[in-house]
């Protein structure tokens, strides 16, 4: 019986141990949100100016200037036809004479 404790205890202690790698694997981290910011990264034209990022575990927030209208839609377009991320938002959208375009979004994947 004595054997059959210090098995099943052992069991136990390894779900435990399970369950606890499980939870860590699952939460998303900042590394994500890295991730997230490299894919918008590829597909901005030269032009683009990211003038913040600001990343986190849950979300990330860009913003960035454009001068040309073709070029923001362009980038719009592509943001919106992939899948990566989940919810985009704007959070701010203006036009300044001298450097165009200025944009914030917030993205979550």
């Amino acid at each position: 019986i004595k054997s059959l404790q210090e098995v099943e205890q052992r069991v136990v202690l390894t779900k435990d141990r399970l369950v606890k790698v499980k939870n860590v694997l699952g939460k998303k981290t900042a590394s994500d949100s890295v991730e997230g910011f490299e894919f918008i990264n590829e597909f901005l034209p030269a032009g683009v100016i990211v003038t913040e990022a600001k990343l986190t575990s849950d979300l990330s927030e860009i913003s960035f200037s454009i001068s040309s209208s073709s070029e923001l839609v362009q980038v719009l377009s592509n943001l919106l036809a992939s899948d990566y991320f989940s919810i985009i938002k704007m959070k701010s959208f203006s036009y300044n004479s001298s450097i165009g375009y200025v944009i914030n979004l917030e993205l979550i994947i």
